[in-house]
């Protein structure tokens, strides 16, 4: 198999309690033979996206409309996290429904 100019080898099957999209390759397959694209219309994605109330939405907006990625700039993140509270959130939401309740004495 031929990947950016490199010859690799042949992946085998993986085991049963796992798979990957690489290791259905044959000898000779491309990996971009099995990427799809898939065409929508930005702005109806963002509509969506606000009447949903997608978390990160701006994070979300800049991405779709720059191909900008923010998820490991640790700083921007804690400033949205902040700004929106959104760490409040996933905390009251995992003590409400996932977290055993503790007694206080």
């Amino acid at each position: 198999m031929f990947v950016l100019g490199l010859r690799l080898p042949t992946i085998h099957p993986p085991p049963t309690h796992w798979a990957s999209p690489l290791s259905f390759l044959e000898e000779g397959d491309f990996w971009w033979k099995s990427v799809k694209r898939v065409f929508y219309d930005i702005e109806t994605e963002l509509v969506h996206a606000s009447t949903q109330q997608l978390p990160y939405l701006n994070l979300y907006t800049e991405m779709l409309q720059t191909g900008k990625t923010s998820t490991h700039d640790h700083q921007v993140l804690q400033g949205v996290n902040q700004q929106f509270h959104y760490k409040e959130d996933v905390i009251q939401f995992f003590s409400e429904r996932y977290w055993p309740k503790v007694e206080k004495s």
